[in-house]
């Protein structure tokens, strides 16, 4: 998820963070499908309760820090502040 973040920051053309943050958002929406499948026999014989719940978390919490870390390397690049904003 970090290294995810990371490359879609890096891949983003301005305001790499909320690039990470869309990711972030993706994860979550397709962990909330695996939350939600628990209801069929077959996908909750495979998985524990929590593990849809580990896996939106971390994913986007790791997004969320591939981000930060891209957008901190253009910092100290010197990359201009306001190509790191929101657009």
């Amino acid at each position: 998820a970090v290294l995810g973040g990371w490359v879609t920051a890096r891949m983003a053309p301005r305001s790499p963070l909320a690039h990470a943050g869309a990711l972030a958002g993706v994860m979550v929406i397709f962990a909330l499908g695996d939350i939600l499948a628990k209801g069929v026999p077959e996908a909750a014989a495979h998985q524990p309760s929590w593990y849809g719940w580990a896996v939106a978390l971390t994913g986007a919490v790791g997004a969320l820090a591939g981000g930060w870390l891209r957008a901190r390397q253009l910092k100290h690049a010197g990359v201009p502040a306001s190509s790191l904003e929101r657009a």
